[in-house]
């Protein structure tokens, strides 16, 4: 059978990355329903992916080998299908899971589904099914038309031993919780999803998965991850490796089921709850409209985009109102009888990368040689440290693909510098300058928490570590102007800022001002001169301070005969309520002020633009001096006024 889907161009992404990336795999990651009795205690969702807690066979409970916040997921998501896209071709065995109320169709080759559910469960116990893992199509042991449980929830025999001999007649167990009496609750486990991959498969080729009706997520504008929302007929992809990524790679319309649009549920659409990689097969839940109503499907086929069916449940030795709830396809590359295959029993034969441990699938993920669940370091930068989700020996990487040896983590939140796409060390969102790979926009105080990057004298450096308020680079808009104004610059001896040079500029007769339009310079409103001429800027900074006092209830005063700020002698802040009665005074002197011999003559062929400013507040004052108002303009002086 054949159909073409159109693909996303990040599901092509996706696809690109996973042609890059060893497609064998190896055992172990899956999501339990919300109502399996293990996930309080682990405690886990069923929107974190989960691994046995040892190798195989594992005690319990499992543990999280990927959180629902790594795969930027939220609180009441349930993810019901799983991939890591390195699935098998047309051929492969088939592994699958089903639910708690399939049975099969009582083709009893111990232990299969219709065993593990109904002929071999004791009285009085809930049938076992759904927490094991089952396969056809099985060169070996299954051929399509039966199916033969290869992994046991609790890893406790119900019937005859295995005929094929996996575990050496007892299937290895998942740590999972079974033998629960009945009536439910508290229930069995239910793998809801799986694949053989570890779940440090995702940092490498992403995780791929769907989620379940209901889920927060499938609504619009509930996840900032995913503002667009979604439907449980859409294939997700989540790339935990900074930076991360995350978005639809299969939309339901692209693979030809039934869709609603974001945030429907059956029977609107269709809800895929199994899904297998690579080859695209999938399987919808009994709800889905495509299996309720024309082309009544069951929820056990698997199926092949645009609704194809790739094999019908009965290949899968199930019945037409069984449900398959988890799917994954892998070949067997050199298959033996497993009772032939001592001590891991994973029917594996010569070419096994891992022989004492049960790994069906192979996967080796740093291509070492060494199957990723024995390896003692699974690193794939070959950086010395081992990739997160596998069970290392080695120290965890923290760029697990990129290489850095040093493991350097500046800003200590776990992620190497090499790779972090937002080196913050003072945790404000914005990253510090000098690391390449930096995503977000650069701190600027980045020793000092500063969200808004305010700065108000555009320096580049942020009010909350800028020492000094400077003046920005271009005349502000939105000053106040006076009635009069004077501006004197003296360099007596044309030579810089020395002795007996002066600066004075007035701003007379003003608009009507009060005391709090000034800051209060004497606690925080540090101030700034600046003198706009052509692209020269020459600029008077003066810092809040014991200097400064109040005059009254009208303005405030500086005076420092030290002249140590920038030459400042006197300044003088007037309010006035009366309009044209408010003034402003600036005076300087000597050595320190900001004189260059190349400061005079100014360049008077245009305005030039005095300002002053504050950053307690926005407000500032100006005077602006046409060409006209200038009288004197030389090496040794400037003198304007205006009116």
């Amino acid at each position: 059978m054949k159909c073409s889907i159109k693909l996303t161009a990040v599901a092509g992404l996706v696809l690109a990355m996973l042609a890059l990336a060893p497609t064998r795999s190896s055992a172990q990651s899956f999501v339990l329903d919300p109502t399996s009795a293990s996930l309080p205690g682990i405690p886990a969702t069923s929107a974190d992916i989960l691994m046995p807690s040892a190798p195989l066979p594992a005690p319990p409970p499992p543990v999280v080998g990927l959180t629902a916040a790594q795969l930027g997921l939220l609180p009441g998501d349930v993810i019901d299908a799983l991939s890591y896209m390195d699935d098998g071709p047309p051929g492969s065995t088939i592994y699958f899971s089903v639910d708690r109320a399939s049975v099969g169709a009582g083709v009893v080759g111990p232990p299969d589904v219709t065993g593990e559910s109904t002929v071999f469960v004791p009285p009085g116990i809930q049938g076992e099914a759904g927490s094991d893992i089952f396969a056809t199509n099985d060169p070996v042991c299954a051929p399509l038309g039966f199916n033969h449980q290869i992994l046991d929830g609790n890893g406790a025999l119900l019937g005859p031993p295995s005929v094929c001999g996996y575990g050496g007649g007892a299937p290895p167990g998942l740590g999972l919780t079974e033998l629960l009496p009945l009536p439910p609750p508290p229930f069995n486990d239910d793998i809801s999803a799986f694949d053989w991959g570890l779940p440090g498969r995702a940092y490498l080729v992403c995780a791929v998965f769907s989620l379940a009706p209901g889920s927060p997520s499938l609504v619009p504008g509930a996840n900032p991850q995913r503002p667009a929302g979604g439907e449980p007929g859409d294939i997700f992809f989540a790339c935990p490796s900074p930076p991360a990524t995350y978005g639809i790679a299969f939309p339901a319309a692209a693979l030809g089921i039934v869709a609603g649009g974001p945030g429907c549920a059956p029977p609107a659409c269709d809800d895929i709850d199994a899904f297998s990689g690579g080859f695209l097969l999938f399987s919808l839940s009994p709800a889905s409209p495509s299996v309720v109503g024309p082309p009544f499907l069951s929820a056990a086929d698997i199926l092949m985009p645009g609704l194809a069916i790739f094999l019908p449940s009965g290949a899968l030795g199930l019945g037409p109102m069984d449900n398959v709830n988890a799917l994954e396809a892998v070949t067997n590359p050199c298959p033996i009888p497993p009772g032939a295959d001592p001590p891991d029993f994973d029917g594996v034969g010569p070419c096994d990368n891992c022989p004492a441990a049960f790994n069906p699938g192979q996967e080796d993920s740093d291509v070492d040689g060494v199957g990723d669940v024995c390896d003692p370091c699974t690193d794939t930068d070959l950086d010395g440290f081992g990739n997160p989700g596998f069970p290392n020996l080695c120290p965890l990487d923290n760029c697990p693909v990129v290489p850095n040896p040093l493991q350097t983590d500046t800003d200590g939140d776990g992620i190497g510098d090499a790779c972090d796409p937002c080196t913050d060390t003072d945790g404000d969102g914005y990253g510090n300058p000098g690391f390449p790979a930096n995503l977000c926009a650069t701190d600027n105080c980045p020793a000092v928490a500063n969200p808004t990057q305010t700065d108000a004298d555009a320096d580049g450096l942020g009010d909350a570590c800028d020492p000094v308020f400077n003046c920005t680079s271009t005349p502000a808009a939105g000053c106040l102007s006076p009635g009069k104004s004077l501006l004197i610059i003296k360099d007596k001896n044309a030579d810089g800022a020395s002795a007996k040079d002066k600066l004075i500029w007035k701003w007379l007769k003003g608009p009507a001002l009060n005391q709090s339009d000034f800051g209060n310079p004497t606690s925080s409103a540090d101030y700034a001169l600046c003198i706009y001429a052509g692209t020269a800027l020459t600029e008077v900074t003066v810092a809040a301070g014991t200097n400064w006092s109040a005059i009254s209830t009208t303005g405030y005063q500086f005076k420092d005969t030290t002249l140590a700020q920038d030459g400042t002698l006197k300044i003088l802040e007037k309010g006035n309520a009366t309009a044209g009665k408010s003034k402003i005074l600036h005076k300087g002197k000597d050595a320190n002020l900001p004189l260059t011999p190349a400061t005079l003559p100014l360049d008077a062929t245009g305005n030039l633009t005095v300002q002053v400013h504050n950053d307690d507040n926005t407000n500032c004052w100006e005077a602006v001096f046409p060409p006209a108002s200038v009288s004197k303009n030389d090496e040794t002086q400037f003198k304007a006024k205006i009116p």
